[in-house]
Parts: structure tokens; C-alpha cells; sequence
């Protein structure tokens, strides 16, 4: 008669749309069979890395030498003293079940910051707005629950550190929800300011720290007037670049993008708007936290300062000379 496996012991802590496990290192190659149909590929490469075996390597090889690999790691992490003390945090989606991404924590450290973060069920006006899974982000807009469409309602954009082992980031930000009437409707989140959360020094937790920004939603604004970019949509592109707003793979894009939506003169603040229509189409959580932050009297202040300028002409002269040739 077969001897049923024992179950693996685990933490299971629920916050908002998820199930956050804390797996012992130990048991990471149980937790690993009977988990494995539920893996996207980001967790599984994550997954690898917590108990340090190479993702690529592991792949690479046929089932019985990963099988080898794995038991040679079982009996590795049980006798190495930098796992006695450590877990395998993993974040899984409570809908589907689906393994969204993993990483290793002290277990005290984990425990910690989910009492820290798990308050985030207790904020009723919120909706989960995006996954960065990645990264293990969650972004998050608390408002004032009177959004209407095709304005700039002043929100609180929450990134939300779903892995626990991360800065949580609060944002006052903008949220323009898309026009039905437009023919391809968009949606802006523009981020005015980001603070990192310090939960050792200021905040007990995630509401309180998000109580402490409320004021934002219902203070009064002024906004500058927008003032023209005089200058040609592939160099405003390349002045979003140097101002780290943009990655290097999207100057031609968006200067393209912006050379066909403007009409008449660009200026500062529709170039903002042309910027933040590239949201969706870029993935990472720290390109998509510098494209939120555009600003687009920055923007106008490279293109002016003279070591810029400097640049786009001595561009400008090894182009001429091509041409010659």
C-alpha cells in the first residue's frame, strides 16, 4: 500500500485579489510538484531563483537531470545556514489559482511586512487598476469615488508591493478615464509626485499611510499655462530620452506619434498627453513609473539648456555629412 505524501505546512495570507504562501526552503521541491501546472513562466523563472538554480540551465536540460538538480538542491538548502531562516514568498491569483512570481525573505521580515501591508483591504475606495508582475508590483487607484469621464481627477496611485519584499510607493497623481466618443479611447494616469512608504519611521501600515494623503483628492489646484515647443518631434523625442522618460527603444516611436497627432503648435501640456498614450503598450514597472511622471515644462527645459543643444547639432552636422557623401 503507497503512503500518501505528506501535505507541505504553509502560511497562507490573503490580501485583496490574491494568496501570498510562505513556502519553507525546505519544502520548496514539494511545493514545486504540486504546484507546477500553476506557474506562469515569470514565477517559475522566480521560483528557481529563490533556491539559486539558473532558470536557463534548468530548462535546458531533459527531465531527469532537472529532477537530479532539483533533489541535489533539497539536500543543499536543508544542510546551508543562509537558508535555515528563510521562506519562499509566492503570489498567486485567488480567481485562477495562477502563480504570478516568487522570491526569498527572511520568513520574520515577510510576516512583518504583510501586517504592515494587508491594511490595503481595509481602503474601500480602490480598484486594482494594474498588474506588474514582473516586478511584483500591484498599482492601485484610491479616489474619491466621484470619478467622471474625460477629466483629471486627483487620485492616489498605490503601488503595491504584492511579493512583500519591496517599497510600497504612494503617488499623487491625475487619472483621466477614456471618452467613449473619442475613436481610440485612452486612459492617463500622470503621476505628480511619488513618495516610497517608510514604515519604520512614520507609518504602522498601508492605510494609515494612505489616510496621510487623502487631502490630495480635494485640494484646490492651479495649473501653469501650457507654454509651445518650438522644436521638431524627433528631437522633442529624444529630450524625453535624455530626461529618462522614455527608453532608448521608443525615441523614433513616440516621435513619430507625436509628428502625426499635432496639429498646429505642440505644447507643453499636449505633449504630456501624446506621452502618456504609450502606457499599455510598455511593460515594465519602472519605464512605465518614469513615462507617468512626464512633465513636460522639464521636458522644454532640456531642450533648451545648451549642453542638449549642443548635442542635437553635433547630430545634426554628422547627418549633413552623410548626406554629402
Amino acid at each position: 500500500m503507497e503512503t500518501a505524501t505528506p501535505t507541505i505546512s504553509l502560511k497562507r495570507l490573503p490580501i485583496g485579489n490574491y494568496l501570498i504562501e510562505l513556502v519553507k526552503v525546505e519544502d520548496f521541491k514539494k511545493y514545486y510538484y504540486e504546484n507546477l501546472e500553476y506557474f506562469s513562466n515569470t514565477a517559475f523563472n522566480s521560483y528557481l531563483k529563490a533556491v539559486d538554480i539558473p532558470p536557463k540551465f534548468f530548462k535546458e536540460n531533459p527531465v531527469e537531470t532537472q529532477k537530479e538538480l532539483l533533489d541535489n538542491r533539497e539536500v543543499f538548502v536543508k544542510e546551508h545556514k543562509k537558508y535555515f531562516d528563510k521562506v519562499i514568498v509566492v503570489a498567486r491569483v485567488k480567481l485562477d489559482n495562477r502563480i504570478i512570481n516568487a522570491c526569498r525573505m527572511v520568513e520574520k521580515e515577510a510576516l512583518d511586512s504583510y501586517e504592515r501591508l494587508k491594511t490595503i483591504d481595509q481602503v474601500t475606495d480602490k480598484f486594482e487598476h494594474r498588474s506588474f508582475e514582473k516586478d511584483g508590483y500591484i498599482s492601485y487607484i484610491v479616489s474619491r469615488g466621484d470619478i467622471k469621464n474625460n477629466k483629471d481627477n486627483q487620485v492616489l496611485a498605490i503601488d503595491f508591493p504584492i511579493l512583500l519584499n519591496k517599497k510600497a510607493v504612494i503617488h499623487k497623481a491625475l487619472y483621466t478615464l477614456p471618452n467613449e466618443t473619442f475613436a481610440t479611447p485612452i486612459e492617463h494616469i500622470h503621476y505628480l509626485t511619488g513618495e516610497e512608504v517608510d514604515f519604520e519611521c512614520e507609518y504602522s501600515d498601508i492605510k494609515c499611510a494612505i489616510d496621510n494623503k487623502r487631502d490630495f483628492l480635494v485640494e484646490e489646484r492651479t495649473e501653469a499655462e501650457p507654454q509651445n515647443i518650438l522644436r521638431e518631434p524627433e528631437v522633442v523625442s529624444l529630450a524625453l530620452c535624455q530626461a529618462g522618460v522614455i527608453p532608448n527603444s521608443y525615441i523614433s516611436k513616440i516621435g513619430d506619434y507625436i509628428k502625426n497627432n499635432t496639429k498646429g503648435i505642440l505644447t507643453t501640456d499636449r505633449l504630456e498627453s501624446l506621452v502618456l498614450d504609450y502606457d499599455e503598450t510598455v511593460r515594465s514597472y519602472k519605464q512605465v513609473t518614469a513615462l507617468r511622471g512626464v512633465c513636460g515644462f522639464t521636458i522644454l527645459k532640456v531642450l533648451e539648456s545648451p549642453d542638449f543643444k549642443e548635442m542635437v547639432e553635433e547630430m545634426e552636422s554628422a547627418l549633413d555629412q552623410i548626406d554629402e557623401l
